[in-house]
């Protein structure tokens, strides 16, 4: 697709190239509800939320991904159709009580790519294969630990358990669930196929993962595609639950602070995890917990939520405890780091010596993860060059492409959500790039 095609304003820095993407999310709101979308095959969607269905097989060539067009006349590149894996199953990590569930989808033997799922304890979902090319891409995804369709085989795990439950939820289990643990995984599901490298593709807190995983084991990178920057350092944090995303959202902060007695408002992280994993108060308590935590996060996901769309979001109680469970193991304890800025460091360190290239694509407005953190990445990965956005990228079909550095896409009217029409068009056009490596 030509860059004429993509309304997007380049901004060159010693740093590399940083490009703010300017589709307007209202108008493709507008323009996909009158019946606007006009090209390619059906089954995809301008969202993050399509599901499988009826779809053919996941390794036969399929339809080009449906394009929307904007009011204002730009086009859009949407999720390809719904696809079903062609090989799934559990991988048992040896001296441990996980197993963990993959998927694998696209094309046999094609360009391998693993995908990273947010939270931590999101889970995967059957629209996150649709990111992805299925005449190109041999895609793996899989359930991190403790979470999805993941499971664990010991008895006792105290963060799940329940008064009210004679066996622990297994989405819920905390022991030996650290983005070591994770990053040690995507190691094991590599070899197991016997990949010797591949591109990996995150956001949110799979960004994080995708980042400790290539500073770990940076010869098995090939590109890093990461929406949604976060690190994990105290200042993110910081903004997130105690001060900076209160003063956009102060009513939606209120209720999830007002939960907390005030002498503990200091530290509203510290004081949700203990009384999440606090198997004194009543089931529902924490259940409560869980769903404020959850709406607070839901609400600084969308760069616009209708209440009705807020509550269409609310997980049922189980699930809603055990992602809440799991995302305050990991951030009262800063992502199991070994530093607070050990992953943007470790770009102007490790990523810059290997010469990794990557596309960096973040809303505008996240509220979740801000620019700033983006940002910071992008002048630390400094192994870059000034070039084109990825739409412009050609190269010939089986030929590697040279270097091509690191891009950063701001989305102009975004904010935190994958769903979001023109972030979905950025991470497309980004797959588009490293097709070739």
């Amino acid at each position: 697709m030509s860059a004429a095609s993509d309304k997007s304003t380049p901004t060159t820095t010693g740093a590399g190239a940083v490009w703010e993407s300017f589709a307007s999310g209202e108008d493709v709101k507008r323009n996909a509800s009158s019946g606007a979308a006009v090209s390619g095959g059906g089954g995809g969607s301008g969202g993050g939320s399509g599901s499988g269905g009826s779809a053919s097989s996941c390794d036969k060539k399929s339809a080009e991904p449906k394009s929307i067009v904007t009011t204002d006349g730009t086009v859009l590149r949407a999720l390809f159709p719904p696809l079903e894996p062609y090989e799934s199953g559990q991988l048992q990590v040896p001296n441990s009580i996980h197993s963990i569930y993959y998927e694998r989808c696209g094309k046999r033997g094609g360009k391998p790519i693993v995908f990273l799922h947010g939270g931590p304890g999101a889970g995967c979902s059957a629209s996150h294969r649709q990111f992805f090319d299925p005449s190109v891409w041999d895609v793996l995804l899989f359930d991190q630990r403790g979470c999805g369709r993941s499971t664990f085989t010991t008895a006792a795990s105290a963060a799940a358990t329940t008064p009210t439950k004679t066996k622990p939820d297994p989405t819920a289990c905390l022991q030996e669930n650290t983005t070591w643990d994770l990053v040690a995984d995507i190691e094991r599901l590599r070899t197991k196929f016997g990949i010797d490298k591949w591109c990996v593709f995150g956001g949110s807190w799979g960004s994080t993962l995708a980042l400790a995983y290539a500073l770990k084991h940076p010869e098995r990178v090939k590109a890093l595609v990461v929406r949604g920057i976060f690190t994990c350092r105290e200042s993110e944090q910081y903004f997130f639950y105690q001060c900076g995303a209160n003063q956009i959202f102060p009513a939606e902060y209120e209720l999830f602070r007002d939960l907390i007695p005030s002498v503990e408002r200091h530290d509203l992280l510290g004081a949700y995890h203990r009384r999440l994993n606090d198997q004194t108060l009543p089931w529902a308590k924490r259940v409560e917990l869980a769903h404020a935590w959850l709406a607070w996060e839901t609400v600084l996901s969308y760069f616009y939520i209708s209440e009705a769309d807020l509550a269409a979001q609310k997980d049922e109680d189980e699930q809603a405890l055990s992602f809440a469970l799991i995302e305050a193991h990991y951030f009262i304890r800063g992502g199991f780091l070994n530093f607070d800025s050990e992953l943007i460091d470790g770009a102007g360190g490790v990523l810059n010596k290997h010469k990794i290239p990557g596309t960096i694509i973040n809303g505008r407005y996240d509220m979740c993860c801000p620019p700033k953190n983006a940002w910071e990445l992008h002048k630390k990965w400094t192994a870059s060059t000034v070039g084109s956005p990825p739409a412009t990228a050609t190269a010939t079909a089986g030929t590697a492409t040279p270097f091509s550095g690191v891009d950063l896409v701001f989305v102009s009217d975004a904010g935190h959500t994958v769903s979001h029409p023109a972030v979905t068009d950025q991470l497309i056009r980004a797959l588009e790039k490293y097709k070739h490596l």
